[in-house]
């Protein structure tokens, strides 16, 4: 299945997080574009540009590939073995809660009408780098917590399912705080949360002074 979305929101993304940069070979690198790269075995893999804009990643090989029609074709997932929960998505765009996580959902469902709008998205993982469409952390005795500037909780917890993905539609004030909490142990975002789509900056490689993706606390 190919990604019609993601050339839709690459534009909303490169807003958020660093807009356009020039690579080495000065072509126009737009946060979240993919390119098609060798692998040292057989078939392609996937280059993807930092949402930062600053250049493209690695390769990424065994899933992602473009298709004949110059998409991307996602259906195959990163290599499992390269995640930290040894599982990844392969379920292109197929409507689920358990889908493409580390991706920016809200951005992409914006470019969905008839698709649920959030105000607060992300993927909570167990590595800093764990790459697109790796599955997360079972979300089990996981939640996000949503707090004004003076540390109070302000809207309902939010649940982190069996991939890590968690949601949230309830109306968020311009600027407040997040926490992790796991089995009783805390993380707190050290600065205030602009934009609720955490997945936008909270990358492989991290954008906008974030250090990678979202992390469980362990502890």
């Amino acid at each position: 299945m190919r990604r019609h979305c993601l050339a839709v929101f690459l534009g909303l993304v490169a807003l958020d997080c660093g807009g356009i940069a020039r690579t080495n070979g000065n072509d126009l690198c737009l946060a979240g574009e993919r390119i098609e790269c060798t692998c040292r075995g057989p078939g392609k893999g996937v280059r993807t540009c930092s949402a930062d804009g600053i250049a493209f990643g690695e390769c990424v090989c065994g899933g992602g590939l473009m298709d004949a029609g110059g998409g991307i074709d996602d259906d195959g997932g990163p290599p499992t073995n390269t995640c930290s929960s040894k599982s990844a998505w392969t379920g292109g765009l197929q409507g689920s809660a358990d889908m493409t996580p580390g991706r920016p959902c809200i951005a992409c469902h914006l470019t969905v009408p008839q698709s649920p709008q959030y105000t607060v998205a992300g993927t909570v993982y167990g590595d800093v780098a764990d790459a697109d469409d790796c599955n997360g952390v079972d979300g089990l005795g996981v939640a996000i917590a949503v707090m004004d500037e003076r540390g109070a909780e302000i809207v309902p917890r939010l649940l982190v399912n069996r991939v890590g993905n968690f949601v949230g539609s309830r109306a968020m004030p311009a600027a407040y705080r997040v926490k992790i909490v796991a089995s009783g142990v805390e993380r707190v975002m050290q600065s205030l949360v602009m934009n609720g789509d955490c997945n936008v900056c909270h990358t492989a490689t991290g954008a906008q002074g974030a250090s990678g993706r979202v992390v469980k606390p362990k502890p």
